[in-house]
């Protein structure tokens, strides 16, 4: 079925209904139907995408008549996915799936059930409000929000960044300077609001299973470190910790809308630090208990449930490894701490987050470490010395510096063992993995935020996977804003690429896109044309020559190269080189700009006047 929306108005049948045409003309009837659901991108002013939010299956029944509102809204499914590019996770929030093991005992009734019922939406919505003519209390018969099982991974970074993109970065100084008429106007809308009353007959909000876990950040930017500081937010590393929340009831409430708030969050609350012994038996440096009892409690059901040894063995290898992982990469991060080399533990935690989630990743990312820590502790000695002489000078600097280098000498490669260790085990665990232990992918990659104008474009697949290119080719893309990507010969056997960035042009070929065909940096290229020669257009790119090859040039300057590219039409060739001067052009205004630091906010240019004498 498709997106529908449906409104019924109804209308005086006969003469004899004209007298309730004041209460008839009121009533109204909305059903709306949203397959493919809404998406909302999450953009800061930095334009950086931080989240995308996916709600698919929205299905509303809104029913109003004079005597009251009835309102019935449930979503199928709802997803929230990290969108920072450094993410450990790639999904916040989703609907966590039902087992799909079904024991062989119960499974005609499970065929019985599922014929019989619809799926359960992943939040759903009922409310029934009576119309009343007061303007101070509203009337509502029931108020019910009910929540599937979700599955909620918080990282540290993403949090701080929707800290500052709801603002509640707001230093101190600048709440003082707020206008006095902000707080008139806030002070009257509060008095109102305290003097609205709600009376529910039936209040209920079910938010019962959650599986919780919580990834801390080993570096943050300056400015989030102060954020951090000033909300006094202390994390802990944990993973899958089952969280079983009692539902908040309340019947004949009659109260404000703050009491309300209050009441509710002071539930939950309460709630969470019931909780307190899951959630520490799933902290990771005690290697999660709680999940490995997980494990072997499925393991186990499955044994005798359904006689499946294989699955006994695969859930306590999971739980087991998942143990070891845990424990050798709190071992490693501590001796890397102790190490007190600030440049090999961010290089260490790159490394360790480098991998893709497959068993692969995690070994490969594992033998790195490994050979990392050792490279590390053979050059500690020399490099922490020099360090501190260069940073300290000889006299203050030497001594210290020896000693942080003979102690890095010990544990630079035991830490690289360790993670070794933590990603061999990790990649046993990922081998491992039931249905349950796996995140959806994300819904979409990573948005495109900025055009060559520095404006928010609208989404295009095309550029969010020419911004995946350039964050492979350039070493994160830091240095690179994407510009423009284009195909230029849509061929199988002989395709081929462009990828246009604020430093260069790239020319790729669709069978290996990592390795260009051409690359040529802005500082080098002079122009770039389209040429049409025997039917066949090309792209002419005139640059600065790599070798004495090159084209000598009539007035005696550098030589020149002029690489083509053959392309599909003179369409494509035109577009794209005028695309390639565009970018040229913003290279060499970009050249001029003057970077003004915060510490240079105040500097004044003051001119030297005319001097006077007598």
């Amino acid at each position: 079925m498709a997106d529908s929306l449906v409104i019924k108005r109804p209308r005086v049948a006969s003469i004899s209904d004209a007298v309730d045409e004041e209460n008839t003309k009121k009533d109204i009837e909305m059903v709306i139907w949203l397959r493919d659901g809404v998406g909302l991108s999450l953009v800061n002013d930095s334009l950086q995408e931080l989240a995308y939010i996916t709600l698919t299956g929205i299905d509303v029944h809104y029913l109003e008549s004079s005597g009251e509102i009835n309102l019935n809204a449930g979503i199928n499914n709802i997803q929230v996915d990290n969108q920072l590019q450094t993410s450990l996770k790639p999904v916040v929030l989703f609907a966590s799936k039902e087992d799909e093991k079904t024991p062989a005992l119960s499974l005609a009734v499970t065929k019985l059930q599922t014929s019989t019922k619809t799926k359960t939406p992943a939040l759903s919505l009922a409310v029934t409000k009576l119309q009343t003519s007061t303007k101070t209390v509203d009337i509502y018969k029931r108020l019910i929000v009910t929540l599937c099982k979700m599955t909620l991974t918080m990282e540290e970074l993403l949090l701080l960044h929707l800290f500052k993109f709801f603002g509640m970065a707001q230093e101190e100084s600048d709440v003082e300077k707020m206008d006095e008429n902000h707080f008139d106007t806030l002070r009257s809308t509060s008095s109102e609001t305290q003097a609205k009353r709600y009376f529910i007959d039936t209040l209920k909000l079910n938010a019962t299973e959650f599986k919780l876990s919580v990834l801390t950040s080993p570096k943050l930017p300056p400015d989030l470190q102060r954020l951090k500081k000033y909300q006094g937010l202390f994390l802990v590393q944990f993973e899958d910790a089952p969280v079983s929340l009692d539902p908040y009831t309340r019947l004949h409430a009659f109260e404000t809308q703050q009491f309300l708030v209050d009441s509710i969050a002071k539930h939950y609350t309460e709630e969470l630090k019931s909780q307190a012994l899951k959630l520490l038996g799933a902290m990771d440096f005690l290697g999660n208990p709680i999940g490995l009892m997980q494990d072997i409690q499925d393991g186990l059901k499955e044994l005798i449930m359904e006689g499946n040894v294989s699955g006994l063995a695969k859930n306590v290898t999971h739980g087991l490894s998942n143990t070891a992982a845990k424990v050798t990469s709190t071992l490693s991060d501590g001796l890397g701490t102790v190490a007190m080399d600030s440049r090999h533990r961010d290089v260490r935690h790159a490394i360790k987050a480098s991998h893709d989630g497959s068993s692969a990743g995690h070994l490969k990312a594992g033998v790195r470490g490994f050979a990392f820590g050792v490279v590390g502790g053979l050059t500690s000695v020399f490099q922490q010395t020099y360090r501190g002489v260069a940073e300290d000078g000889l006299v203050e600097g030497l001594i210290p510096g020896m000693a942080k280098g003979i102690i890095g000498t010990v544990t630079k490669p035991t830490a690289g063992f360790l993670d070794f260790a933590s990603g061999t085990m990790a990649a046993l665990r990922s081998s491992t993995s039931s249905a349950s232990h796996v995140m959806p992918p994300k819904v979409r990659p990573h948005r495109c935020c900025a055009n060559p104008a520095g404006m928010l474009p609208r989404y295009s697949r095309f550029d969010a996977k020419g911004l995946e290119y350039v964050q492979k080719l350039c070493e994160g893309g830091k240095q690179e804003r994407y510009f423009a990507m284009d195909t230029l010969r849509s061929n199988p056997s002989d395709g081929m690429q462009v990828l246009i960035t604020s430093e260069c042009t790239y020319f790729l070929s669709m069978s290996d896109s990592l390795e260009p065909v051409l690359k040529v940096t802005h500082l080098e290229l002079y122009h770039a044309r389209h040429l049409p020669e025997r039917s066949k257009y090309y792209i002419e790119v005139t640059k600065k020559a790599s070798t004495e090859l090159g084209i000598h040039s009539h007035s005696g300057g550098a030589t020149k190269e002029r690489p083509r590219v053959r392309c599909d039409n003179e369409r494509i060739a035109k577009k794209v080189s005028q695309q390639i001067n565009y970018a040229k052009s913003c290279f060499e205004e970009l050249k001029q700009q003057v970077i003004v630091d915060n510490e240079d906010e105040n500097l004044r240019l003051e001119l030297p006047g005319p001097s006077y004498t007598t």
